[in-house]
């Protein structure tokens, strides 16, 4: 039986979040926003329960990510528009 401490947690939600960003960032808004947010939402839901991070940590990483995301696919969305 193999046991986890909290750092492998946190690492372990880090690398699955990093995934899921990487694949958000080749999406489109829509795909962005039905799939890939709610995942990440969730990984960092997981993080609190576990007692990880804190919900205002939560907040603040969720919404930089988010912003980080969401401008990454407007400005891929505008080099295919010209």
């Amino acid at each position: 039986m193999e046991y986890y401490t909290k750092s492998d947690l946190k690492k372990e939600i880090k690398e699955e979040i990093t995934a899921i960003m990487n694949l958000a960032l080749k999406s489109d808004t829509k795909t962005y926003l039905d799939w890939y947010y709610p995942q990440i939402k969730e990984c960092f839901y997981i993080a609190v329960r576990l007692n990880i991070y804190s919900f205002s940590e939560i907040d603040k990483l969720f919404y930089k990510i988010d912003r980080y995301i969401t401008s990454e696919i407007k400005e891929g969305d505008k080099k295919c528009l010209n």
